[in-house]
């Protein structure tokens, strides 16, 4: 299980995290019944606070997608077997959101970016690609913000 962030999108870290575990979710990556990593070890692993991953594990229990045990940990939950309309909806939106920022720094009109969406949508409807979701990059554990105008940056 691969969940990344990209500490240069203006999201907020938890979101980001809850959006990977929908993304892992929403792809059968992970099922009902799985393991997640623990607090600590997600944190550790992705040099965040575990508050952060704790919030994002808050909003996943409260959606039903992850369930908590106080014994054995954090595992997807039963709801994760059915995404609903909203939440797709939503999951769209958030990966429009990336498109275009990415595409802003093209210097491209709009004609041209419609183009290119419509040619790559008929791609994916003729099944003649699969799309390959470019993967932020994993936070870097030793980056850290050493003062206050470090942290507007991000």
């Amino acid at each position: 299980m691969k969940i990344t962030i990209d500490p240069d999108l203006r999201s907020p870290v938890y979101q980001q995290i809850v959006d990977e575990v929908k993304r892992l979710i929403g792809s059968g990556s992970v099922t009902p019944g799985d393991r997640m990593p623990s607090v600590r070890e997600l944190s550790r692993t992705l040099g965040v606070n575990p508050a952060t991953v704790a919030k994002a594990y808050r909003e996943l229990v409260r959606e039903g997608l992850l369930r908590t045990t106080s014994t054995s940990g954090t595992f997807v939950g039963g709801a994760a077997s059915r995404l609903s309309p909203e939440l797709s909806r939503a999951k769209i939106d958030r990966a429009l959101d990336r498109f275009f920022a990415e595409i802003a720094a093209c210097e491209l009109d709009e004609q041209e970016i419609a183009a290119a969406f419509r040619r790559r949508l008929g791609e994916l409807a003729s099944g003649r690609t699969v799309p390959t979701a470019a993967a932020p990059r994993e936070a870097p554990v030793a980056r850290r913000a050493k003062t206050a105008q470090d942290w507007a940056v991000w």
